[in-house]
């Protein structure tokens, strides 16, 4: 068969340099694809990074090391106007500008984060290690005494009075219990209260933490963080006892100690530091996914755009 033949059964031969071109078409199309993986990547991973970075930095550097902190931040804040100014004079502006803006967002929602961190487990994780710890302390001694330790162990013959409890509720439907923790020597004062959360009810329950083990004599102290950024539950805590020693005539001090009654203070300190760690992670796992959003969302409205 004729050449012409053989093209009619097999098809028609294409013209010369379309093998070419097709190549070229598919170079193209790689071509765009990683230009458009690599404009993603370029908008998504600065500002978790930076957000990353705040978070960690805040969360661990804030209160012992804060100028280093502050440095840290100042130059996440000095590479966001790098971008700014480099989009200004580039081909590409909009990427640097909108990049700008993520990473200004990124620091500031970074350092909110670690801050708040910081103050929720962090910052009395550190506490308990750094004060001291006060052993065979009597529910009748001065609180301003121990005013700045960190665990307490108290005598054998203190005990958290469960009859003589108390709460508030908030508006938000959480209860902060209080109870005082007194002697057989010693009835119609406190200056200890075992606190805790949602874990009363009524006048005579208390069975917070430990509350209800009669083995346990350890007061792991609640400190006021005062934090705007945390929802810091001791002011509630200071009501409900100045409201309980009301009603029963309980007397007590000016700055009376809260404490949260356990039988292992570890599992209180241990705890913080667990916390702290998975809210980090948990906070960068979500700002990393909101990054991702955002590139994809930031990218698709520019190429709209050049379209």
């Amino acid at each position: 068969m004729g050449d012409g033949s053989r093209g009619a059964l097999y098809g028609a031969v294409p013209p010369s340099g379309s093998f070419v071109n097709l190549d070229k078409a598919n170079e193209d199309k790689r071509g765009g694809m990683n230009f458009h993986a690599q404009s993603l990547g370029f908008l998504a991973t600065p500002p978790f990074v930076m957000f990353a970075f705040m978070d960690i930095t805040f969360a661990f550097l804030w209160g012992s090391h804060t100028p280093l902190a502050l440095v840290f931040a100042s130059a996440c804040i000095a590479f966001g106007a790098l971008f700014f100014f480099i989009g200004r004079n580039h081909v590409k502006g909009p990427i640097y500008m909108f990049l700008s803006v993520l990473s200004f967002l990124a620091t500031a929602n970074g350092i909110m984060a670690g801050l708040s961190v910081q103050a929720r487990f962090y910052g009395p994780y550190w506490n308990y290690k750094d004060r001291p710890v006060y052993t065979d302390v009597l529910a009748t001694d001065p609180a301003a005494a121990r005013a700045d330790g960190g665990i307490i162990n108290f005598a054998d013959n203190a005990i958290v009075d469960t009859l003589r409890s108390g709460h508030i509720l908030s508006s938000r439907g959480k209860f902060f219990c209080v109870a005082p923790i007194l002697d057989e020597s010693q009835q119609t004062r406190a200056e200890y209260w075992a606190v805790g959360m949602d874990c009363c009810g009524g006048r005579i329950g208390f069975y917070c933490d430990d509350a209800q083990d009669t083995s346990a004599k350890t007061g792991a102290v609640v400190f006021n963080m005062d934090s705007p950024l945390i929802n810091d539950p001791y002011s509630k805590w200071i009501e409900a006892v100045k409201q309980t020693g009301a009603r029963d005539t309980i007397q007590i001090p000016k700055d009376p100690i809260l404490v949260r009654w356990v039988k292992d203070s570890s599992e209180v300190t241990d705890g913080l530091w667990r916390e702290g760690t998975l809210h980090i992670l948990g906070g960068m796992l979500f700002y990393g996914v909101a990054s991702a959003l955002v590139a994809v969302a930031l990218h698709a409205a520019t190429s709209q755009r050049r379209g």
